[in-house]
């Protein structure tokens, strides 16, 4: 792919409003792509008035754009404006060059980011947009790298100018909202964004998801069970959302339906982006067996939590408990020991 057909692989999204000429409507709702193209129409026509006064439409959205300079630099030559034609073809190669300069440093910092040098990245993305590569992908991919490179405040800024560069980007939404709740605690705040963010693409389940996880954590039980019930609708092979489902169903002491949730999570897996694990799911689900009576299935899901993380004292404790329950003496004691061992203390739990 050549580096005009990078450019303008993606339209811009902004938007104008342009007076017409006397044959054409009165006003219609353009982008520069067609300013331009009617532009050379009207170019080819001689009508170098018209002409010229799309092209100046155009820079008044993006005052940096090369090929608006060099199609005016066109229209003057033909118009006998060699002057003025000079002046825009010097401008336009000039920023034509930045922009390739723009371009090959985004190639680099979506290298840097993939190989998840945050801090490289985030030194090209920046050379790129001061060669004038403003489009809204380049601030959000920005602000992912200052969000893992841990520059919160920073994130939080080139969110916004996402934003403002195009105002129906549901994913820069959702993941501004995910740094208001997760790092900057301004949940007021994230509640927004979130709803901006099913407002704009209300089939996304991880917005319905993570909207749910702050609801669940300002105790709107029920708001967030609704969420969690429209995430699984839209996507039925997520497990964290079957776990933040078990966990509203334990909190109702609906110990029957949060163990069947906790089976999907154990059958379908963790993609590993939350703070869940499969050693919580064996973990809780063995305890909320052991409150049903069920000490072999808790005994059973014990085994297979300490599988997986032979180094907690917690869950030997709870196997213990589960054994003495069916009168299985010594390997109770037995499990009691490796939860001392591990540091687990019963008079704190």
């Amino acid at each position: 792919m050549n580096f005009l057909q990078k450019l303008f692989g993606k339209s811009n999204p902004a938007n104008v409003q342009i007076k017409q000429t006397e044959s054409e409507q009165e006003e219609a709702t353009l982008d520069i792509k067609i300013l331009l193209e009617r532009a050379k129409k009207k170019l080819s026509n001689k009508n170098f008035e018209g002409a010229l006064f799309d092209i100046n439409k155009a820079l008044e959205i993006e005052p940096t754009n090369f090929a608006a300079f060099l199609d005016r630099s066109r229209v003057k030559r033909e118009a006998n404006d060699i002057l003025g034609a000079d002046e825009d073809y010097e401008t336009g190669l000039v920023l034509m060059k930045k922009k390739e300069r723009g371009l090959k440093a985004l190639d680099k910092a979506r290298d840097k980011y993939n190989a998840n040098d945050f801090i490289g990245a985030i030194k090209y993305y920046s050379e790129a947009i001061e060669c004038t590569i403003e489009f809204e992908f380049v601030f959000y991919d920005r602000a992912m790298s200052k969000k893992y490179a841990g520059d919160y405040d920073g994130a939080l800024l080139d969110f916004n100018k996402a934003i403002d560069v195009d105002s129906n980007y549901s994913d820069a939404f959702y993941e501004r909202a995910r740094l208001k709740h997760h790092q900057l605690k301004d949940y007021n705040g994230a509640m927004h964004d979130y709803n901006a963010a099913i407002n704009l693409n209300p089939t996304d389940a991880k917005c319905f998801e993570y909207r749910g996880v702050l609801k669940n954590e300002l105790n709107d039980k029920d708001g967030a069970a609704n969420d969690f019930s429209k995430a699984l609708e839209l996507n039925p092979a997520r497990g964290e959302t079957y776990f933040s489902m078990a966990s509203i169903k334990f909190h109702n002491r609906n110990f029957q339906g949060g163990i069947k949730d906790l089976d999907k999570v154990i059958k379908i897996g963790l993609v590993g982006d939350s703070s869940y694990s499969m050693y919580n799911a064996y973990f809780f689900r063995g305890s909320y067996k052991s409150i049903l009576k069920d000490f072999e299935g808790a005994i059973e899901d014990f085994s297979s939590a300490i599988e997986l993380e032979p180094h907690k004292g917690e869950v030997y404790f709870e196997r213990g408990e589960a054994r003495l329950a069916l009168g299985q003496n010594d390997l109770a004691a037995e499990d009691k020991i490796n939860a001392i061992k591990l540091g687990y203390k019963e008079e704190e739990n």
